[in-house]
């Protein structure tokens, strides 16, 4: 009887030990995913304000093209 006991604890401390890996495997895995999803935000917020500087830059110097060729339409 002593043998069953010693084989349940055995095994009951090897399937605590997996679960307790596994967990650790999953938090690492959600870590890992919360890593990526936050830098492919970031990524995406730079490149967004690098096209809205751009785009801002595109639409002055339009404005101003459009001005000199009023200027030169009045004159």
């Amino acid at each position: 009887m002593s043998e069953k006991i010693t084989y349940g604890k055995l095994f009951s401390f090897s399937i605590k030990n997996f679960k307790m890996k596994l967990a650790r495997s999953v938090k690492r895995v959600i870590g890992n995913i919360k890593k990526s999803i936050k830098n492919f935000f970031t990524f995406l917020r730079k490149k967004l304000s690098q096209a809205e500087i751009y785009l801002l830059c595109k639409v002055d110097s339009a404005g101003e093209w459009a001005f000199e060729k009023l200027e030169e339409k009045s004159v």
